[in-house]
């Protein structure tokens, strides 16, 4: 699932899994809010949820914090299984360090990302599935 309220950067990212083969189906969300809506949907009809979430922590209506909060308050099977990426247009050490946090957070990476941060990250999600 992507959670990007960036048409363009939504459209990059999309390109980028699919050339990467580390998602099999993309789901996308304008924002945090229709992110939970998706899931909340899925989680009914009790069809597979996202494994992997790309989290704009800067999207509107619903910031990636706040969406984040939302999710860690479902605490659902499903919910535990998903592993999030925190992306952003420009680091930042502190929204780092607080995105980490939270169990899910498997990275934080700044856009455009790049082939081989894709790479790195199918491992270390692959890992986190084993473990």
């Amino acid at each position: 699932m992507i959670v990007d309220d960036d048409q363009v950067d939504r459209f990059i990212l999309k390109r980028q899994i699919q050339s990467s083969k580390i998602g099999n189906e993309i789901v996308e969300a304008n924002n945090g809010v229709e992110a939970l809506r998706i899931i909340g949907d899925i989680s009914e009809t009790k069809e597979t949820q996202p494994d992997l979430i790309f989290l704009d922590i800067d999207s509107a209506l619903l910031d990636g914090f706040a969406f984040l909060e939302a999710l860690d308050k479902l605490k659902g099977e499903y919910t535990r299984r998903m592993q999030i990426v925190i992306i952003c247009s420009v680091k930042n050490e502190e929204e780092s360090q607080r995105a980490f946090n939270y169990d899910c957070v498997i990275d934080y990476l700044v856009k455009p990302l790049l082939d081989e941060q894709l790479i790195q990250l199918s491992k270390l999600q692959r890992f986190k599935q084993v473990s």
